[in-house]
């Protein structure tokens, strides 16, 4: 009978198969900030005057006026996901983030606009490195920012 061997296959249904994000930090952030339609996440080690420069110049090419964008510098990759729930972020650009969880990997090509969570969303190499590459800027701007905007 399969209720006899019940005990020898529970063990397999302990560990969690996915957790949802910190909803009340969610929320926490939602309160606190009002967010424009453009978010731009990075982390904090890319946080340097020169990067903002750089980011802030991108920006202007697409045609987005200060008011349109946010950039913000995370301490930890995970932090990026909740970005993703915010109902009034249209796009976010990724900087050196995969907006992953333990239980959910995103695996898009880097430089290729994509639509998740009624998103758009845009994965990068960190600021620091495409600042010190012209061919990731190109790519940056050819295949990212260019389809994106449409511009």
């Amino acid at each position: 009978m399969p209720s006899d061997n019940i005990s020898e296959i529970l063990h397999i249904f302990q560990d969690d198969l996915f957790v949802y994000p910190n909803m009340d930090e969610m929320q926490a952030i939602e309160r606190t900030e009002e967010f424009p339609k453009n978010v731009v996440l990075a982390l904090q080690s890319d946080q340097l005057e020169s990067n903002q420069a750089l980011v802030v110049k991108m920006l202007g090419a697409c045609k987005l006026q200060a008011n349109e964008y946010k950039i913000i510098y995370l301490e930890k990759e995970q932090d990026a996901f909740a970005y993703c729930h915010i109902p009034s972020i249209e796009t976010i650009w990724f900087f050196g983030i995969q907006p992953s969880t333990d239980a959910f990997q995103l695996h898009q090509a880097l430089y290729k606009p994509f639509r998740f969570h009624q998103k758009k969303m845009l994965l990068c190499d960190s600021i620091s490195a495409i600042a010190n590459n012209d061919a990731l800027k190109s790519a940056l701007w050819l295949q990212g920012l260019k389809p994106l905007y449409k511009v």
